[in-house]
């Protein structure tokens, strides 16, 4: 039996930034998170 730690303050950032329109990525090798957000037309200047 494995055991899994949930870290529940960042579960809900990383859920409140997906629903703002960001995207997670995770590389399992290095234990890193990209978080990154396309710009859409209307917000560029």
């Amino acid at each position: 039996m494995t055991k899994k730690i949930v870290d529940l303050m960042t579960y809900k950032i990383e859920k409140t930034l997906k629903e703002s329109g960001f995207t997670l990525m995770k590389d399992g090798e290095r234990k890193v998170k990209l978080l990154m957000k396309v710009a859409s037309d209307e917000n560029q200047s």
